[in-house]
């Protein structure tokens, strides 16, 4: 099953089973000169207990079927959660950091 998800640079929030979950987010980079605020909405797959979205998360292999597209960043943790972004940011390709991309439940 997928969920929603959506990013406002360094903040997050996830809708699961009809309530929104806030999220930090680190290690994700924008390619591009002179943007300094992107906005991006997604997918969550195999996101079974809400507090599997937790994790670092790096790109790879990704064992769903998901369909990448031009403008899309996809990425799974180590809990088998995968994210999958839609660059909404005219102009501007999300990439993930060196040491993958760090997302922590707020409390």
């Amino acid at each position: 099953m997928a969920v929603g998800i959506g990013v406002t640079w360094g903040d997050g929030t996830l809708t699961f089973g009809g309530k929104p979950y806030a999220f930090s987010v680190e290690g994700l980079s924008v390619v591009d000169l002179g943007v300094s605020d992107v906005t991006t909405s997604g997918e969550v797959f195999n996101l079974k207990n809400v507090a599997d979205l937790s994790g670092t998360y790096a790109a790879g292999e990704i064992g769903v079927a998901v369909v990448k597209g031009e403008n899309d960043t996809i990425m799974k943790n180590e809990k088998g959660v995968v994210l999958r972004l839609h660059g909404t940011q005219k102009g501007a390709r999300l990439t993930l950091g060196p040491g993958g991309v760090k997302i922590k439940l707020k409390s």
